[in-house]
């Protein structure tokens, strides 16, 4: 039986021991070691090379350096810095809209003055003391603080190779762009073959992590799929002179990252919390023999981030920076500011192609804006900027899939009727936005495929949606489109909610977070733990919906999303009216603590809404939430005044799905009214206009509540009005009834038949 390293190892506990450790490791040549360095340390003198952090922050500077932009620098930087956005994503939204100009950033790598770290590496690296040293890191650093220029290889061609002395850039180097993996992509596609063997070989042995903070997502797999080996990993921390052995038992790990420490414990290795330069440059001292002394450090001006973000910049035209900052509004949810860029786009758009840019862009923001028919616009203007005779309407109704053109019209298309209720049409589009990308794009499968899934979830095709999920993450992760494979895993979560099995839906719940936090998307984590919470409210889970709804507020509150954190209170005030109505008796509901509280969660919406006052959708939503809560506390004449603003704002954002849910509310409210079935029919001409089943489902069954009080309230001495009230009620609910049978809603087609019952009680 041959034992592990990390077994026959004494413990590590001091940085005493870590350091005799290591002049231990690296006092005879033989390269049983390696060294894996990240951007950590390029950052001290004389290098002074920028973090990631800085690279985005002289990037949003240098783009909002116009006067058409600049009053958005502040929002754009506070917005990056709040949803943690990592460096891979801003380069692939510059890469989607400036193409090769991206590689001109990678200017602000170009060092000029290796430090301490550099030339310990290196010497280590020439007398063979350690055999591999892997860097992520772009910079020629490394290479110029060696005696004699090394063995570079940084193409994937190029790490099939093994060579003595090598460094190996497994993200590239910076005077190759062309070898340089920078963008989301690129890291999301994870590490090719060649790449992955070198990790695996290196990694079985003992292996020294430095300046590398584990956000590299193509990276990670690999320390936790590789052979045992002892990891000992520093963590830069100089207010810390701690060491954590892990393998032995432990639990002071407070201070890791939760990621790290599960590795660390997997792996058995040791994590050394500490400024590492001293620790490493004493190492140094103890090995002069075979070291040589200390390198002399030499000056020289570190990369003009400044100067090469700013020339960058200037080589954009005007359309391209208000595409790339619209773009990037757009990642951080943030549609207002999105769409007043892409406004100012349109007037300088040059070609029909940049028009064409725009206007699918301004269709998908009006859509998460409410503002149906600016959507249904933008997208018809897509169809004139690509020649096309008619509007979307005759587009769909014909249905062709033989234009490429059109494939990104159907996938937003999908999202605005999916919006709109008219979840039929989405699926068409979806399907179709399918069948293009397997014929023309097969690289966008994988968002075609997970809009497929989540379109088959809507309709109760658990089947279908689970074989179009499963498509979709298998493309996404060919593709490296993380957020597609996170929505398949959400489609999933639906699958595995319909069927009851709680634990699967948790599991994949879990992944699609992981998955969010990895992209800087607390938005979608927090989707998925509202889609989870309202599932739960469905089914009568009261308790379990509040939880899930407690975790998206934790979420919501850590990264400052008042947006979110006013819906999630909204969502806790829908959840303890409906437990209320579980545990009390309809005549005690009113005076219900409960309903009090739902009502201060209401408020407390409100008052997050108003930090920013922009979300006219959301107080709306609110607003008619409230309404319906304070008719249920019998408190009419307020309820009123909530239902009408609600519908004002509605009317205001041209948002007719939205206004018809208002009419339908001021209906319940004062049924009994003559008003009622004129508010009802409103209400039903604007669903059938829009083809929303849903919609009229639920207003033919309260259409057939008004005819039955009007029946409740005739005598039998009416009989011909009676029989009209009766027949008319009746055929209200026989669609009603249709529709949910349709729509496979048990709860809606439960409401029909139990009204169905009590008609024929009053004929």
């Amino acid at each position: 039986m041959v034992l592990s390293q990390s077994v026959l190892r004494p413990p590590l506990i001091s940085l005493e021991e870590v350091h005799q450790f290591l002049v231990k490791l690296w006092s005879d040549p033989g390269g049983r070691s390696t060294i894996f360095a990240g951007a950590g340390i390029s950052v001290p003198g004389p290098s002074h090379l920028p973090t990631a952090r800085d690279v985005i922050e002289h990037v949003t500077k240098a783009l909002t350096n116009h006067p058409l932009i600049e009053n958005y620098h502040h929002e754009l930087a506070e917005s990056l810095q709040q949803a943690s956005v990592k460096m891979e994503i801003l380069f692939e939204i510059v890469q989607q809209s400036a193409g090769v100009k991206l590689a001109q950033l990678f200017k602000v790598f170009d060092g000029k003055a290796p430090n301490l770290y550099h030339h310990f590496v290196a010497r280590l690296l020439e007398n063979g003391s350690v055999g591999h040293l892997i860097t992520t890191n772009f910079d020629r650093l490394i290479e110029k603080a060696c005696a004699k220029e090394p063995v570079v290889f940084a193409s994937d061609d190029e790490h099939k190779r093994r060579a003595s002395s090598a460094i190996y850039k497994i993200h590239g180097t910076v005077d190759r762009p062309e070898t340089i993996v920078a963008v989301l992509k690129q890291v999301s596609r994870g590490l090719g073959l060649s790449k992955r063997q070198l990790m695996v070989e290196t990694l079985s042995q003992t292996c020294l992590v430095l300046g590398w903070s584990d956000d590299d997502i193509d990276l990670t797999p690999a320390f936790f799929q590789s052979p045992e080996g002892l990891l000992l990993w520093f963590s830069y921390d100089p207010d810390a002179n701690s060491v954590i052995d892990f393998s032995f038992p432990t639990h002071d790990a407070s201070r890791v990252h939760p990621k790290i420490e599960r590795l660390l414990r997997e792996r058995r290795g040791v994590l050394i919390s500490c400024d590492p330069l001293p620790l490493l440059i004493s190492v140094w001292q103890d090995l002069k023999e075979r070291m040589g002394p200390l390198s002399e450090l030499h000056s020289a001006p570190p990369p003009d981030i400044l100067q090469v973000t700013s020339i960058w910049a200037e080589s954009l035209t005007l359309f391209e920076r208000l595409i790339i900052v619209s773009d990037i509004f757009r990642h951080v949810v943030h549609w207002e500011q999105s769409q007043s860029l892409l406004k100012q786009a349109e007037r300088v758009a040059a070609t029909a192609e940049d028009r064409f840019n725009v206007h699918y862009r301004l269709g998908l923001c009006f859509t998460n804006l409410s503002r149906w028919r600016d959507a249904f616009d933008s997208f018809d203007a897509c169809l004139t900027d690509k020649g096309y005779k008619g509007t979307i309407e005759e587009l769909v109704s014909k249905r062709p899939v033989e234009d490429p053109d059109l494939a990104v019209l159907y996938g937003n298309l999908a999202t605005l009727f999916q919006q709109v209720g008219r979840v039929h049409d989405s699926l068409v589009c979806n399907e179709m936005d399918a069948a293009l990308c397997e014929r023309y794009f097969p690289e966008n499968r994988s968002s075609a495929y997970a809009n497929l899934a989540i379109s088959r979830c809507e309709l109760g095709d658990w089947t279908g949606a689970a074989h179009a999920a499963e498509k979709a993450a298998k493309h996404g992760i060919q593709e490296g489109d993380l957020l597609s494979v996170a929505i398949s895993h959400q489609a999933l979560a639906n699958c595995a909610m319909a069927s009851g099995e709680w634990h699967k839906v948790q599991h994949e719940i879990e992944t699609a977070n992981e998955i969010a936090e990895l992209l800087s998307r607390p938005d979608f984590q927090i989707e998925c733990l509202k889609g989870l919470a309202q599932h739960c409210y469905r089914i009568g889970e009261v308790d379990r919906s509040q939880s899930y709804v407690n975790e998206a507020l934790q979420i919501a509150l850590r990264h400052d999303l008042t947006d979110s954190l006013a819906e999630l209170w909204m969502i806790a005030g829908v959840t303890l009216k409906e437990k209320a109505s579980i545990l009390y008796p309809l005549d005690s509901l009113p005076t219900a603590p409960e309903l009090r509280e739902s009502l201060e969660a209401y408020d407390r919406s409100l008052a997050f809404l108003s930090i920013r006052n922009t979300n006219q959708k959301l107080r709306s939503i609110i607003l008619n939430n409230r309404g319906l809560l304070l008719h249920l506390m019998k408190e009419n004449e307020r309820a009123v005044q909530d239902l009408w603003e609600s519908l004002s704002l509605r009317t205001n954002l041209l948002d007719d799905i939205g206004r018809a849910t208002v009419l339908n509310n001021l209906a319940l409210v004062i049924m009994g009214n003559d008003e009622a079935e004129e508010f009802l029919l409103e209400a039903l001409s604007i669903y059938e206009r829009f083809g929303h089943k849903v919609g009229r489902c639920q207003v033919m069954h309260d259409l057939a509540g008004v005819h039955m009080i009007k029946l409740k309230q005739l005598s039998r001495l009416h009989r011909v009005q009676r029989r009209r009230e009766y027949r008319i009620a009746r055929n209200y609910l026989e669609e009603s009834l249709r529709l949910a049978e349709e729509l496979r809603a048990p709860v809606k087609i439960k409401q029909a038949q139990h009204n169905l019952r009590v008609l024929e009680s009053l004929a």
